[in-house]
């Protein structure tokens, strides 16, 4: 019974997501089971902004952390980016610093990391247990150390084009990417 409710609450989430403009993203998402594009969104339509900064993360599940590597451009130039895991609903309390890098000059950032994740989402995420969401935000958005966001300027981040999972079942997921 419970994993019929799971399928269905993805179904609607992914029939909600569409409704939405989603399919627009998707045309975007050149992904991989272990790579995940980021994109920046428009504040209007909550699409991919054409021209707008990009990137991918990288992704491998090790014995007790994940290894991260981020690579995007389009970015402020000289700027503190920390790519997340976002925990629904709004100011997602326990989110996840999952790396923390600054761009060059031409707005390019390169990073790896290994992250202290060993399973996502986690239940107390409203997305549970569909996907999670990855964003790279201005690291003067967030609070890591208290797992919380602090403001929020949306048109300077990458949000997911899809969701993700970490765990035993490493991979991403054919769901909605929703932010």
């Amino acid at each position: 019974m419970l994993k019929k409710a799971v399928l269905l609450l993805c179904s609607v989430l992914l029939a909600t997501s569409l409704l939405a403009g989603v399919a627009e993203v998707r045309q975007h998402s050149h992904t991989s089971k272990d790579s995940l594009v980021l994109v920046q969104k428009d504040m209007l339509t909550w699409g991919p902004l054409a021209g707008g900064a990009e990137g991918q993360f990288k992704f491998k599940m090790g014995k007790k952390n994940l290894d991260v590597k981020i690579k995007a451009s389009g970015l402020q130039p000289l700027t503190n980016y920390s790519l997340i895991y976002f925990l629904d609903p709004w100011p997602s309390q326990g989110l996840v610093c999952l790396c923390n890098a600054k761009t060059d000059g031409g707005g390019n950032l390169r990073a790896k990391a290994k992250a202290n994740v060993d399973v996502l989402p986690i239940p107390s995420d409203a997305n549970y247990p569909c996907g999670a969401k990855i964003w790279l935000v201005l690291t003067a958005d967030v609070d890591c150390e208290n797992q919380v966001m602090t403001a929020w300027n949306p048109e300077s981040y990458l949000f997911q084009t899809q969701l993700v999972q970490f765990g035993n079942d490493v991979g991403v997921r054919e769901g909605p990417p929703e932010n």
